[in-house]
């Protein structure tokens, strides 16, 4: 595993970099975001949105970064791609490493600082983070050096300041003070993506706005089915389009358009 990479203006000690060295949030992080029939639903989507995108995974030299517990490295390996699992969490790497030793899958790990890729440019088909940007300190540093390191298409997910979770700052506000290591995330206007991706060279291809409904009540009712049924009522009227999330973009290098 490589060594990890500070970076000269980083501040380490942002929740980004300490919570996720916890061990209650890391032995718990798959239970917490896939446990249970709406958990499953998530990752299920999420995924098959992944591979609408990415042109023949076979082969596929791709960066998973932020890579958490693997949810997408593992599978994508599975399916024969090259994946290089990134975290700048050693304690996230270690439950990957175990998952792909017990699964018997192969998968090329590496602890590394999202702010300052240690890759040359174009190193990877495809880069790949999911709920990354959200929680960086510098999510314009690091949105750059993934476009920088992909030599095709970017995938990344965020929440939008259009639904509900724009009301995020302001229940961060109220609950800091009382947790440690409170995960204060970011929320993003879509064009401020989409213009700082097109500024690096990149087009917005295709969008997936996921869900109207909050997590926590899915996460409540837990019910896979609930989950269906309710969000394509909402979507049918129209609610998806103005307010789901996270939204998740597939962007493409413009020169690989034409």
């Amino acid at each position: 595993m490589a060594a990890a990479i500070d970076t000269n203006k980083t501040d380490r000690t942002h929740y980004s970099y300490t919570a996720y060295q916890t061990d209650s949030i890391t032995r718990n992080f798959d239970a917490m975001r896939f446990g249970g029939s709406f958990g499953r639903y998530i990752a299920e989507h999420q995924l098959s949105f992944v591979l609408k995108h990415i042109d023949n995974p076979s082969g596929s030299r791709i960066l998973d970064l932020g890579a958490g517990t693997g949810r997408t490295a593992l599978p994508l390996s599975r399916l024969g791609a090259s994946v290089l699992a990134a975290d700048a969490s050693e304690k996230m790497l270690s439950i990957i490493q175990e998952k792909s030793f017990l699964q018997g899958i192969p998968l090329e790990l590496a602890q590394i600082d999202a702010h300052t890729l240690p890759f040359p440019d174009k190193s990877f088909d495809t880069v790949i983070t999911f709920r990354l940007i959200m929680h960086v300190v510098n999510w314009r540093q690091t949105l750059s050096e993934i476009c920088r390191v992909s030599r095709n298409t970017v995938i990344l997910d965020f929440p939008p300041k259009c639904g509900l979770a724009g009301f995020a700052p302001i229940v961060h506000h109220l609950v800091r003070p009382f947790r440690k290591n409170h995960q204060s995330y970011r929320v993003f206007n879509i064009s401020d993506i989409t213009s700082a991706l097109y500024a690096e060279d990149y087009v917005v291809t295709a969008m997936d706005k996921h869900l109207v409904l909050p997590f926590g009540l899915h996460r409540f009712v837990n019910s896979s089915g609930f989950t269906a049924v309710s969000e394509s009522v909402l979507a049918k009227a129209g609610f998806r389009d103005l307010f789901g999330a996270p939204v998740t973009v597939i962007a493409r290098r413009r020169k690989c358009l034409q």
